[in-house]
């Protein structure tokens, strides 16, 4: 999605300075376009593969990077970044008798008798294009291992497949879904902009379309035949869908806590907003988790780079990153990011978390709630990867006992525990895969091809500047892979039933 970052350079400052084209004969191309592709680019089944912005690194895995870990402790970042770059290949640190060949969690990580998991799938777009056994192995892992590591939900954060109007693409995610689908295990998901937009071989209404006219199905035919509520009427954990379909959620009770999943297409309009304040309201001592597509970015664009380039701070859109690139909002009543922040997340206190896709990332922060609650906002996604996702999935191993939930980042085909740092070599490729589209922009602030070559070359190489940019990176701990999240559980449900 995000090639046109470096775009709203110009955006933010094209006033009075050199090399920003007021035409945007420039402007980076929409959602997952490659930028030398042709204006009219043909997203349906028989187009050649294009993944979202994706940088095309080798297959080495990323060097590990994480602290040595206690059991059921999360890394300290500050710890992390003490020890770079010196212990950067560091041994495992899960001790001995476990391997990722066992497909198991390591012990430390495996939830206690009175802890479960809810499983987060990033964004599946390019195996259902192309990479159809690693979205297999996803479902698969988590039927099989449902049972003992008390896997109780799965929430898809959207972008399902690559073409909305590819058959053949949906045929490969139902199939999945189908392993949890034969054990009742709780689901839902959220509709990213691929997953209503193709070439459609039958007539379609595109009346709702805020871009894509002609091409963005407003009913979602393929999305409703295959994860619609007809599909889901008759589980007794699926609540119901928005009027459109669009929308839905899904209540479980885990030992006494009930527990509701708002899943939201991405850029709600505003009736799928007002349907989703009835619904919490109707479970106000439900501890709330909202899903969407498009919510938080990170272009891992931090103060360790030159101007212009340290001026854009990650977190949610702003109608700057909206308006750059042809990303406006997919539907033309669609609420911005900080509006559903505002009117739907911060109004309901129930809601605990927020979770989203779209940009190849990991990223969180937390925002108050009208309770003075924090609400803790995580953005997920690996499409970028050359394989469209390493087999990447988030488990949030919820201990109720401890008020944490703990954060977990694991490999269903490598059987691998992301640590923390590990993502730097990935970032500084999409670093690289940014500037291919926007060097026209940055001739105009003095940082030429050969400028931003060098730069990138001395982040590659061992010295102070690698040093800088991964610390800005990941001291912080708003990247990591692996963490822990205070959540007061209780003041949660009570805050929702103030009122109610």
């Amino acid at each position: 999605m995000s090639r046109f970052c470096f775009a709203l350079i110009c955006a933010a400052l094209a006033a009075g300075l050199s090399g920003c084209d007021d035409g945007g004969s420039m402007a980076p191309p929409a959602d997952g376009v490659p930028p030398d592709a042709a204006a009219e680019v043909d997203v349906g089944r028989d187009a050649e593969p294009v993944v979202d912005m994706g940088p095309t690194p080798d297959m080495t895995p990323a060097p590990d990077m994480g602290p040595d870990m206690a059991p059921d402790a999360a890394p300290d970042p500050g710890e992390l970044c003490d020890r770079w770059p010196e212990e950067r290949l560091e041994p495992e640190p899960w001790g001995g008798g476990w391997s990722p060949e066992s497909g198991d969690l390591p012990p430390a990580l495996a939830p206690a008798a009175d802890e479960f998991i809810v499983a987060v799938l990033p964004d599946t777009q390019i195996y259902a294009q192309r990479f159809p056994d690693a979205f297999d192995s996803q479902l698969r892992w988590i039927a099989e291992n449902a049972a003992r590591y008390r896997i109780v939900f799965v929430s898809h954060v959207g972008d399902i497949v690559q073409n909305g109007d590819a058959r053949d693409q949906w045929a490969v995610a139902r199939a999945a879904f189908d392993w949890i689908d034969d054990i009742d295990l709780p689901h839902g998901h959220s509709i990213g902009s691929h997953d209503v937009v193709g070439r459609y071989d039958y007539p379609i209404d595109s009346s709702c379309a805020g871009r894509d006219p002609g091409r963005m199905d407003c009913d979602a035919t393929e999305y409703k035949a295959n994860f619609g509520p007809d599909i889901y009427g008759d589980r007794a954990w699926y609540g119901g869908a928005s009027p459109s379909g669009l929308s839905s959620y899904q209540v479980i009770e885990v030992d006494g806590m009930a527990l509701l999943f708002l899943h939201l297409v991405m850029d709600t309009p505003e009736p799928e907003v007002e349907w989703a304040g009835e619904v919490l309201d109707a479970h106000p001592g439900a501890l709330a988790h909202l899903t969407t597509h498009r919510y938080l970015f990170d272009y891992r664009l931090t103060e360790a780079l030159p101007t212009p380039l340290d001026l854009f701070p990650s977190g949610r859109f702003t109608q700057l990153t909206y308006n750059v690139g042809d990303q406006g909002l997919v539907y033309v009543d669609g609420l911005s990011a900080n509006e559903l922040f505002e009117r739907l997340v911060a109004a309901h206190p129930n809601i605990w978390a927020v979770h989203c896709g779209h940009v190849d990332a990991e990223f969180r922060q937390a925002s108050t709630n009208a309770a003075g609650l924090p609400v803790h906002e995580i953005l997920v996604d690996f499409q970028n990867l050359a394989d469209g996702g390493g087999g990447w999935l988030r488990l949030l191993k919820f201990a109720p006992a401890r008020d944490v939930v703990e954060v977990i980042t694991y490999s269903t085909t490598s059987g691998e525990v992301r640590r923390n740092g590990a993502g730097f070599d990935h970032a500084v490729d999409i670093l690289d895969d940014y500037r291919s589209a926007a060097q026209p922009f940055l001739d105009g602030f003095g940082l030429d091809e050969a400028t931003v070559d060098a730069l990138l070359a001395e982040v590659r190489m061992p010295g102070d500047l690698q040093d800088e940019y991964y610390r800005s990176l990941y001291c912080g701990g708003q990247r990591d892979s692996r963490f822990v999240l205070d959540v007061d559980f209780s003041a949660y449900i009570e805050a929702g039933g103030v009122g109610n």
